[in-house]
């Protein structure tokens, strides 16, 4: 049984209507209030955040979907809230589902083990960030091989949003938005490490690059996975800088870069296929 929530508005009303969508059929209709004070009880719900500077009210999309959303009003998408401060290593050590110790076998598993701890040895003071749900699809290049060099990325993560601190995002942010999936029971460990194809927007294996792939939404945010690869800030090694790119992209499989795919460009150059992975601090 497939179920959703679609959010629409009627004429007359102030607040969005929302309208449970079993397998094709409408079954029930309840106002926003109803929706979150329904499903605010849950242990596990994450709590409910400030709204973006210059946000509307924040809200919840999907029982399955624990997470926050807001929209910039002067921006097409929306955002999601990943909130990091409970975030720990026993979320990461641990099945949230069997309670059973988690097993890092595969060297692609021991080296997403490597990313997660060092990224939560780096969570934002904060406690959380906010990710633009959509990815920024007019600064992406799916067809001609453009060249943006690292700068262009950053100035352009910086003028997403100013007034929210908008920035390109770090390799921490991205892997702490892995172990939120982990512990929230969204995503397998198998999915996030090894093969992210079947949550991932990738070419399916004998295919060209973005033939026949499917525009997937998971885990909160739509296209994150897969379609491209992701830049974030730069990193550096010493006296030199390293730039890392993350995930794969709709030219590769699933099994080839998952999620957890981490590849390093020493001259900071970038081709198609990426793009920014931005977030935002307020």
């Amino acid at each position: 049984m497939k179920e959703k929530v679609v959010w629409t508005h009627l004429r007359g009303r102030r607040n969005r209507i929302g309208i449970i969508v079993t397998d094709g059929i409408s079954t029930e209709i309840y106002t926003q209030e109803d929706y979150i004070s329904r499903y605010s009880q849950k242990d596990t719900l994450i709590p409910k955040p400030e709204k973006l500077i210059e946000g509307t009210e924040v809200y919840l999309k999907s029982k399955d979907i624990p997470y926050w959303y807001c929209r910039i009003h002067n921006l097409k998408t929306e955002c999601m809230h990943l909130y990091t401060e409970d975030l720990t290593q026993h979320d990461l050590l641990y099945d949230s589902k069997t309670k059973e110790t988690r097993r890092f076998n595969s060297d692609k598993e021991k080296e997403f083990l490597n990313n997660v701890l060092e990224a939560l040895a780096n969570k934002p003071e904060e406690g959380f960030r906010w990710i633009p749900v959509e990815p920024p699809i007019e600064h992406a290049v799916l067809t001609d091989f453009q060249e943006f060099n690292y700068p262009e990325w950053e100035m352009y993560a910086k003028r997403y949003a100013p007034k929210n601190e908008s920035d390109l995002g770090s390799k921490h942010t991205y892997f702490l938005l892995g172990l939120r999936w982990l512990k929230d029971g969204i995503a397998t460990l198998n999915q996030l490490a090894n093969n992210s194809q079947e949550i991932g927007s990738y070419r399916k294996p004998g295919r060209e690059a973005y033939e026949g792939i499917e525009l997937k939404e998971f885990g909160g945010l739509y296209c994150f996975v897969g379609l491209d690869r992701k830049i974030v800030k730069r990193i550096k090694q010493g006296q030199s800088y390293s730039y890392p790119e993350l995930g794969g992209s709709a030219a590769d499989t699933g099994s080839s870069r998952p999620f957890g795919n981490v590849q390093y460009d020493m001259g900071g150059l970038k081709y198609s296929r990426c793009i920014s992975f931005i977030e935002l601090k307020k």
